[in-house]
């Protein structure tokens, strides 16, 4: 392969190997087990293919235009993806790529580095692992000027579940899905409200899976 066609490939795999577990976590969320039959008719009346397993231009494909990540995924990102997903197609082809498409790809690389959020684990197989990820669970602070969730909300949120699932006794997805929480007292800041979120998708998903088998 050329060497500017392998560059931007590589690029796309190390960006889709961090959004995936995420962006699966929610659509499984949103639209529950079927939701690649789901995705794949919102691609296909966009014109674009389907696929299977989120990896690689797939996932960008997924990731900017599927409208489950509108209000999700920041707005600047999911374009971006949609510039990767684009400039890679002749790289997979191993066409000659000019080295500005390669600055850009590089670009958008460093775009979603500086976005990173913590990446969450692949669904659990028992209702003992799902509880042991959720007592893992770690988030950082919210970004400056934003108070985010009450710390202790969520703490004992989490607990709950996770108390539940060594009971045997699962929660429904629909409580995940409605919970919420409070704001810190004014001085104080608490957990990042995107992260807790998505962990929470995370969780509706691994109910979803766990439920299912």
């Amino acid at each position: 392969m050329q060497p500017n066609a392998a560059e931007i490939v590589q690029i796309v795999r190390e960006v889709t190997a961090g959004m995936a577990p995420r962006l699966e976590a929610h659509l499984v969320a949103t639209y529950g087990p079927s939701w690649l039959t789901r995705v794949n008719a919102h691609l296909g009346e966009q014109g674009l293919p389907p696929g299977g397993a989120l990896v690689e231009r797939f996932c960008l494909a997924v990731f900017g235009h599927e409208p489950a990540t509108q209000g999700w995924a920041d707005g600047n990102l999911r374009q971006q993806a949609v510039d990767l997903f684009l400039m890679s197609g002749p790289a997979y082809e191993d066409q000659s790529i000019a080295m500005v498409e390669v600055v850009r790809a590089r670009e958008i690389a460093g775009s979603f580095s500086r976005n990173d959020q913590p990446c969450y684990p692949q669904l659990p197989a028992t209702p003992d692992q799902f509880a042991a990820m959720i007592d893992k669970a770690a988030f950082r602070g919210p970004a400056q000027g934003m108070r985010g969730y009450d710390e202790g909300d969520v703490d004992t949120f989490l607990n709950w579940v996770s108390n539940r699932c060594l009971t045997g006794v699962f929660v429904l997805p629909a409580e995940i899905q409605n919970v919420s929480f409070s704001k810190p007292q004014l001085g104080r800041r608490g957990y990042a409200e995107q992260e807790v979120d998505e962990f929470l998708d995370w969780m509706q998903a691994a109910v979803t899976a766990l439920q299912s088998r």
